[in-house]
């Protein structure tokens, strides 16, 4: 017996291989967009933390390319975060066209900010804390409504004055977020 199959040409539909070729590529595609969605279902301090991340990350990249300064001030009382922009030799809130110029953590969120990290350990360091032109970004002789000076300062060329911070709830570290030697900034311990 000798079976001959005779293929039609204008026979129409798709072949079964086609068919799970194509749900194979849909279940990649579901596959990545799933895994870039954020994680943590949406608590609090895990929402906090990456907008924190995002907006200095924002305005890293505006620095480069406007050759501004930014500066990110946090409040223990209020529990916010403001982003600055100096200007005119001042401190000033960021321009609400721009972002909005603070970030109100949630009540169950406590910041914690330490300045330097290990880039202040490294005596060859060539940034110097005494230097007048640095000064210059941290003083303020204005006598009108005073913008205290920030803690993170983001420079025209992109760097980032070291620090770091971690963001917790209760005693639960939540985040992390500190400034690698090389200016960037890294996000870690999300969850």
């Amino acid at each position: 017996m000798n079976y001959h199959f005779r293929q039609n040409r204008n026979q129409e539909g798709f072949t079964l291989l086609e068919i799970l070729l194509v749900l194979v590529v849909l279940s990649l595609v579901s596959i990545a967009v799933i895994s870039s969605l954020p994680s943590g279902g949406g608590r609090p301090g895990n929402e906090d933390a990456q907008t924190f991340y995002q907006r200095v990350q924002l305005l890293q990249e505006d620095a480069m390319l406007s050759g501004r300064t930014y500066g990110v001030l946090l409040s223990d009382v209020r529990h916010q975060i403001q982003f600055l922009i100096y200007e005119r030799g001042k401190w000033r809130s960021v321009p609400e066209s721009m972002m909005n110029s603070e970030l109100s953590l949630s009540d169950s969120v406590s910041v914690i900010f330490r300045p330097g990290g290990s880039v202040w350990l490294n005596k060859e360091r060539l940034y110097d804390p005494e230097a007048e032109n640095e000064k210059e970004f941290l003083s303020s002789d204005d006598d009108e409504k005073k913008t205290e000076n920030p803690q993170i300062v983001i420079y025209p060329n992109g760097m980032i004055s070291a620090f770091e911070l971690t963001f917790k709830m209760s005693e639960t570290v939540i985040a992390n977020i500190s400034v690698a030697n090389d200016g960037q900034l890294i996000l870690g311990g999300v969850r």
